[in-house]
Protein backbone atom coordinates (compact mmCIF):
# COMPACT_ATOMS: atom_id res chain seq x y z
CA UNK A 1 0.00 0.00 0.00
CA UNK A 2 0.99 3.41 -0.88
CA UNK A 3 1.68 6.07 1.58
CA UNK A 4 -1.13 7.81 0.41
CA UNK A 5 -3.88 5.24 0.49
CA UNK A 6 -2.61 3.86 3.77
CA UNK A 7 -2.91 8.16 4.81
CA UNK A 8 -6.53 7.91 3.35
CA UNK A 9 -7.43 4.76 5.71
CA UNK A 10 -6.43 6.56 8.36
CA UNK A 11 -8.35 9.61 8.19
CA UNK A 12 -11.16 7.57 7.35
CA UNK A 13 -11.27 5.67 10.41
CA UNK A 14 -10.22 8.77 12.46
CA UNK A 15 -13.32 10.41 10.94
CA UNK A 16 -15.73 6.96 11.48
CA UNK A 17 -14.09 6.83 15.20
CA UNK A 18 -14.96 10.94 15.69
CA UNK A 19 -18.48 10.47 14.66
CA UNK A 20 -19.42 7.35 16.31
CA UNK A 21 -17.95 8.91 19.57
CA UNK A 22 -20.15 12.01 19.29
CA UNK A 23 -23.19 10.21 17.87
CA UNK A 24 -22.50 8.09 21.52
CA UNK A 25 -22.20 10.74 23.64
CA UNK A 26 -24.94 13.18 22.79
CA UNK A 27 -28.26 12.42 24.24
CA UNK A 28 -31.03 11.51 22.11
CA UNK A 29 -33.31 14.33 20.64
CA UNK A 30 -36.54 14.66 23.77
CA UNK A 31 -39.17 15.15 22.06
CA UNK A 32 -41.53 17.45 23.79
CA UNK A 33 -45.19 16.84 23.99
CA UNK A 34 -47.50 19.82 24.73
CA UNK A 35 -49.52 19.70 27.67
CA UNK A 36 -52.46 20.87 28.74
CA UNK A 37 -52.00 24.16 29.96
CA UNK A 38 -53.83 25.38 33.35
CA UNK A 39 -55.16 28.58 33.34
CA UNK A 40 -56.63 29.78 36.78
CA UNK A 41 -59.95 31.87 36.58
CA UNK A 42 -59.07 35.59 37.18
CA UNK A 43 -61.88 37.06 39.41
CA UNK A 44 -63.03 40.44 38.56
CA UNK A 45 -63.71 42.33 41.30
CA UNK A 46 -65.88 45.64 42.15
CA UNK A 47 -63.59 47.60 44.33
CA UNK A 48 -65.10 49.84 47.63
CA UNK A 49 -63.39 51.79 49.81
CA UNK A 50 -64.65 52.44 53.27
CA UNK A 51 -63.69 55.31 55.26
CA UNK A 52 -62.41 54.96 59.01
CA UNK A 53 -61.81 56.52 61.88
CA UNK A 54 -59.83 54.56 65.26
CA UNK A 55 -59.99 55.92 68.67
CA UNK A 56 -57.78 53.91 71.24
CA UNK A 57 -59.79 53.48 74.15
CA UNK A 58 -56.57 51.82 76.53
CA UNK A 59 -54.15 53.88 78.24
CA UNK A 60 -51.48 52.27 75.57
CA UNK A 61 -49.76 55.03 73.40
CA UNK A 62 -49.84 54.58 70.03
CA UNK A 63 -52.24 51.65 69.99
CA UNK A 64 -54.53 53.00 67.70
CA UNK A 65 -51.79 53.99 65.57
CA UNK A 66 -50.90 50.56 64.94
CA UNK A 67 -54.46 49.31 64.62
CA UNK A 68 -55.14 52.26 61.72
CA UNK A 69 -51.84 50.71 60.13
CA UNK A 70 -53.35 47.05 60.50
CA UNK A 71 -56.61 48.03 59.29
CA UNK A 72 -55.06 49.43 56.37
CA UNK A 73 -53.84 46.70 55.20
CA UNK A 74 -56.82 44.50 55.12
CA UNK A 75 -59.28 43.73 52.47
CA UNK A 76 -62.91 41.93 52.71
CA UNK A 77 -64.29 40.59 49.74
CA UNK A 78 -68.10 39.82 49.68
CA UNK A 79 -69.97 39.06 46.76
CA UNK A 80 -67.90 40.15 44.25
CA UNK A 81 -66.92 43.49 45.53
CA UNK A 82 -63.36 43.67 47.41
CA UNK A 83 -63.26 46.34 50.16
CA UNK A 84 -60.49 48.48 51.03
CA UNK A 85 -60.48 50.56 54.48
CA UNK A 86 -58.63 53.79 54.52
CA UNK A 87 -57.92 55.28 57.72
CA UNK A 88 -58.60 59.05 57.85
CA UNK A 89 -58.45 59.88 61.75
CA UNK A 90 -56.89 58.15 64.91
CA UNK A 91 -57.26 59.72 68.03
CA UNK A 92 -58.55 59.08 71.95
CA UNK A 93 -61.67 57.91 73.43
CA UNK A 94 -61.96 59.11 77.27
CA UNK A 95 -64.24 56.75 78.64
CA UNK A 96 -62.67 55.00 81.19
CA UNK A 97 -65.89 52.57 81.71
CA UNK A 98 -65.25 51.11 78.41
CA UNK A 99 -64.85 47.66 78.82
CA UNK A 100 -64.15 46.42 74.74
CA UNK A 101 -63.39 46.89 71.08
CA UNK A 102 -66.39 47.87 68.92
CA UNK A 103 -67.04 49.10 65.63
CA UNK A 104 -69.36 52.18 65.38
CA UNK A 105 -71.39 52.86 61.34
CA UNK A 106 -71.62 56.50 61.33
CA UNK A 107 -73.04 56.13 57.97
CA UNK A 108 -75.60 53.84 57.32
CA UNK A 109 -78.72 53.37 59.52
CA UNK A 110 -78.89 49.50 58.07
CA UNK A 111 -75.62 48.88 60.10
CA UNK A 112 -74.20 48.02 56.00
CA UNK A 113 -70.13 49.39 56.63
CA UNK A 114 -69.90 48.44 60.51
CA UNK A 115 -71.02 44.52 59.30
CA UNK A 116 -68.29 44.41 56.76
CA UNK A 117 -65.58 46.45 58.86
CA UNK A 118 -67.04 43.77 61.92
CA UNK A 119 -66.76 40.85 59.68
CA UNK A 120 -63.14 41.87 58.67
CA UNK A 121 -61.46 42.47 61.99
CA UNK A 122 -63.96 39.86 63.86
CA UNK A 123 -65.30 42.75 66.67
CA UNK A 124 -69.02 41.83 66.89
CA UNK A 125 -71.25 42.95 67.07
CA UNK A 126 -71.59 45.86 64.83
CA UNK A 127 -73.46 49.29 66.14
CA UNK A 128 -75.55 52.04 64.44
CA UNK A 129 -74.57 55.57 65.62
CA UNK A 130 -75.19 58.19 62.83
CA UNK A 131 -73.48 61.08 62.76
CA UNK A 132 -74.39 63.29 60.15
CA UNK A 133 -71.32 66.00 59.85
CA UNK A 134 -68.83 62.50 59.76
CA UNK A 135 -66.34 62.16 57.19
CA UNK A 136 -66.03 58.77 57.74
CA UNK A 137 -68.46 55.92 57.68
CA UNK A 138 -67.12 54.00 60.73
CA UNK A 139 -65.65 54.48 63.74
CA UNK A 140 -63.42 51.27 65.30
CA UNK A 141 -63.31 52.19 69.23
CA UNK A 142 -60.03 50.14 70.79
CA UNK A 143 -61.05 48.79 74.12
CA UNK A 144 -58.68 46.53 76.59
CA UNK A 145 -59.99 43.44 74.58
CA UNK A 146 -58.00 44.51 71.62
CA UNK A 147 -55.58 41.57 71.52
CA UNK A 148 -58.78 39.16 70.89
CA UNK A 149 -58.53 41.20 67.35
CA UNK A 150 -54.93 42.32 66.82
CA UNK A 151 -53.04 39.76 69.04
CA UNK A 152 -50.24 39.77 65.83
CA UNK A 153 -49.23 43.29 67.48
CA UNK A 154 -48.34 42.03 70.70
CA UNK A 155 -46.77 38.47 69.12
CA UNK A 156 -44.60 41.03 67.03
CA UNK A 157 -43.29 43.12 69.88
CA UNK A 158 -44.94 46.00 68.57
CA UNK A 159 -47.17 47.27 71.65
CA UNK A 160 -45.83 46.71 74.77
Amino acid sequence: MSLSKLLQLFLLVLCSGIIFVYSCSTPPPIEIEPQDTYQQDTVKYNYDTIFVEVLNGTDINNLARYIADTIRMMKYIENQTMYRFDVINVDNWNDPDLDRCFVVDRRDTTGYYAKIVSSATAIKPPLIEIKTDAIFQVTVIIGPDYARYFGELDSMGIIW
